[in-house]
């Protein structure tokens, strides 16, 4: 957050300095689509994060970095997965050599379930920037079935940037696919003493419940709904622990506040075995496709 926090202060200080300038309009649309569900309610962060890329555009609408905002701005928030296809072709089309561009459109196509797509974009963005790729190359190996090639690549890239927590994660995803609950236990543990990022924490007790540890379990729900009484946690990240310890009637009510927050972390709700339990919950189908995913059993 401090990062994201920093870098926002940036962009506005250019902007005080040169208000017509349009790139640092679309990095103040990136930074608070970044923070939107995260670190922000989207209903704070996303009218500034459209005022941003809107003015982006009016001042230069062959801008890649403004068409990459709006693909993001019409995916996470918006909910326009034709549109923001369009415009993620568009930014590759203005900017072919746009690294980032061709790792968010991979993820973009993964919660499609468009597996093939997005690992072809995911190898174009690593051979642009190797490091920032390579959760998504992983990401696309896991999705297709391929957890030797998730876990080797995983490891390699913990090898050269041991803090790379993104690489943790998925590594422990892939453990968890192979039966390896306590091997993804003890990588999430290490990503968790790096950064108690709420996402992580999540996580950890999800796979906790998994393998029966169901005090632990309770432990990080706890956690996070205290925090939640001070602060936005995102209200998936709850779900899903509620969900693992067998509770589906408070897990669909955090998942319909998540609608109702038109938070983006619905968005994977498809590709993600967390909520395995609540599939075939007319519910949660309705969840589903009201985000525009049509509803999907493993």
């Amino acid at each position: 957050r401090e990062g994201l926090e920093q870098a926002l202060a940036l962009y506005q200080q250019a902007l005080a300095l040169a208000p017509q300038y349009a790139l640092a309009h679309a990095g103040v649309a990136e930074i608070y689509l970044e923070m939107s569900s995260q670190y922000l309610p989207p209903a704070e962060a996303v009218p500034k994060a459209r005022e941003a890329v809107m003015r982006a555009l009016a001042l230069d609408d062959k801008l890649a970095r403004a068409h990459h905002a709006l693909a993001d701005l019409k995916w996470v928030s918006d909910w326009d997965w034709a549109g923001a296809e369009r415009e993620f072709r568009r930014a590759l089309e203005l900017n072919p050599s746009a690294s980032d561009t061709y790792i968010l459109f991979a993820n973009f196509l993964l919660e499609l379930r468009r597996f093939d797509e997005a690992l072809a974009l995911a190898r174009q963005g690593y051979a642009l920037d190797p490091l920032t790729a390579s959760t998504t190359l992983d990401r696309g190996f896991h999705f297709l079935g391929r957890f030797d090639e998730c876990i080797a690549h995983a490891r390699q890239t913990l090898a050269a940037h041991p803090n790379a927590t993104n690489s943790m994660v998925t590594l422990a995803n892939c453990q968890a696919a192979q039966g390896q609950t306590q091997a993804a236990i003890a990588t999430l543990r290490q990503a968790v003493q790096l950064s108690r990022h709420d996402r992580y924490v999540s996580l950890l007790g999800y796979y906790c419940a998994q393998a029966g540890l169901l005090k632990e379990t309770r432990q990080y729900l706890n956690e996070l709904e205290a925090k939640a009484a001070r602060q936005h946690v995102s209200p998936v990240y709850r779900a899903r622990l509620w969900a693992s310890v067998g509770d589906k009637e408070r897990a669909i009510a955090l998942l319909q506040q998540a609608l109702a927050e038109r938070t983006d972390h619905l968005l994977a709700l498809n590709i993600e075995p967390y909520f395995d339990s609540l599939r075939g919950d007319p519910r949660f189908a309705a969840i589903q496709r009201s985000v525009g995913l049509a509803p999907y059993q493993p």
